[in-house]
Parts: C-alpha cells; structure tokens; sequence
C-alpha cells in the first residue's frame, strides 16, 4: 500500500505571503492578519520574513485583503503623525521665508541641508527637497531632563519639499512626539513646541 505524502506548506492547497526582510510594517500587519484569520494562524521567522498560511485556516485570497488592509491602516497612522501644509512658494522661497522666520525668533538656526543639492553633487536628480534644523534650549532642555532619549529628536526639523508640482512643509506632530518618549507629564514645553512650530510654518506659506 502506498505511503500518503507528508503535504508540503508551500503546495498548492496553501498561501504564501512575503514581505522584504527589515519591513517595519510586517508585525503590524502579520498581527492584523492572525486576528482577522479563522481558527488562529502564525507568523513565520524565517528568511524573507515569510507568512504561510494553511487552507484551512485562511484562503489565500482573505490573506492577501487582510494584509493590504493591515498595512493601510499603518501607513495611516503614519500619516497621522504629520503636519503637512501647503506652500504658494517654490521650495527655496517657502526654506527662505522659514529661516527669516527663525532668526527673528527665539530660536537658533543648526543647520539648513538642501538634499537635492547633495544629489546634484554625486550626479543624481530629484525634486527639490530642504530641511530646516533649528532649537530653543529654553523649551527643549526640559523635554530631555524629562528622558534623555528625547535629544535623538531635538533640535526640530520641518521638511520643505515639492511632490508632483507642489510645494509642501511638513513636520513630526509635537504630540507624535510626545507619545514616543511618554511626555505626558511635560505639557508646557510640548504646548510651546508646538506653538512655535505651527506659528513659524504659518507664516513660511503665508501668501505674499
């Protein structure tokens, strides 16, 4: 009498799902699809970061819509932790109008980094695209009293970029930052951070 086959996991009558190796996304989304799943299921350790997932347990078409559904939702939580306004100025007059903007401010400028020109310099092209460092010990020393860890994040930084023909400013949201270092004990300084950073963003894309 013939032997029955030790069924493979990865045979038709099975799913597999991979995403690239490092993807930050992948235990979000492996977490969303076990949840949604029937019966349970599991997330796979192995090279590729790879998920496979029985018949019986979930087609592989529900594994497929749960995933991407698993992953829009932190793409848009992701989103969630910007403020993004737009500019009726090119990027190098909405960076301009921004370092103006901080030099008459308490803060101090650290530093202005114009990638498209770093780009330019080892023979590649991209859309414009600068960064605006700047800081004001008086209201972020108290944040890294607070956790130390928080100095990885400070001084702020706005990105000035230009994305299918528009001019943006955006930033890492004060209360993103706040979640991430369990500040909730430091609203002053949070409340002044994020004052300044909205009223200076203001008036970089202010109309002339």
């Amino acid at each position: 009498m013939p032997r029955a086959k030790k069924q493979d996991p990865g045979a038709v009558g099975s799913g597999h799902l991979s995403l690239p190796a490092g993807d930050g996304r992948w235990a979000h989304a492996c977490a969303f699809a076990v949840k949604a799943g029937s019966g349970g299921g599991r997330c796979g350790t192995a090279a590729g970061w790879s998920r496979t997932v029985n018949q019986g347990i979930m087609p592989m078409r529900r594994l497929v819509a749960t995933v991407v559904l698993g992953l829009a939702a932190t793409s848009a939580a992701h989103a969630e932790d910007w403020v993004i306004k737009s500019s009726p100025h090119d990027v190098a007059v909405t960076a301009d109008r921004l370092e103006a903007i901080i030099g008459d401010s308490p803060a101090t400028l650290v530093a202005r980094i114009d990638h498209q020109a770093a780009a330019a310099d080892a023979g590649l092209q991209m859309d414009p695209a600068t960064v605006l460092i700047f800081g004001n010990p008086q209201i972020g020393t108290p944040l890294m009293q607070t956790d130390p860890r928080v100095a990885l994040d400070l001084p702020l930084r706005v990105l000035v970029w230009q994305q299918d023909g528009q001019t943006n400013v955006g930033y890492l949201s004060v209360q993103a930052l706040a979640d991430r270092h369990d500040l909730d004990d430091s609203q002053q300084p949070l409340d002044s951070m994020a004052q300044a950073l909205d009223r200076m963003t203001d008036g970089a894309v202010a109309a002339e």
